[in-house]
This record gives C-alpha cells, sequence and structure tokens, in this order.
C-alpha cells in the first residue's frame, strides 16, 4: 500500500520510536537535512539525530515536520 504520514511515526511505545521513515520522506521530497531543518526552524543536527531514532519522534516533531513533508 502507499505510505502516509502517520506511517512515519512508529507505533512503538519506546521513547526513541524504533525505526521512522523521515529521511525516506526527506529523500522523496528532495530535500537535504539542512533544507528540512530550516523549513522546521531547527539544525541539521537535530533532523539527523531524529532520522537515526537518537531522538524520538515526538507528536510535536510531527506536527513540524509533516507541513514541510507534504
Amino acid at each position: 500500500g502507499h505510505a502516509t504520514i502517520c506511517d512515519i511515526a512508529s507505533m512503538d511505545s519506546d521513547k526513541n520510536g524504533g525505526p521512522n521513515y523521515l529521511r525516506a520522506w526527506r529523500e522523496h521530497r528532495r530535500l537535504t537535512q539542512e533544507q528540512l531543518a530550516e523549513a522546521v526552524g531547527t539544525n541539521a543536527n537535530m533532523i539527523s539525530y531524529l532520522e537515526s531514532g537518537a531522538r524520538g519522534l515526538s507528536a510535536k516533531w510531527l506536527r513540524r515536520l509533516a507541513p514541510a513533508l507534504k
């Protein structure tokens, strides 16, 4: 099936959220980490942390990222 923006969020209850599709969505939109960071008012390091799972994709982050990733 087709992925939706909701698929970015893992259903795990883990604090770090486990694997996510943020990088795939960012690449699909042809954005660099820097471009996405600028669009959501953060820095590329934070995008890297979010993509790697080092920082969990909280609902707050999803609300910021979803419009930038359409």
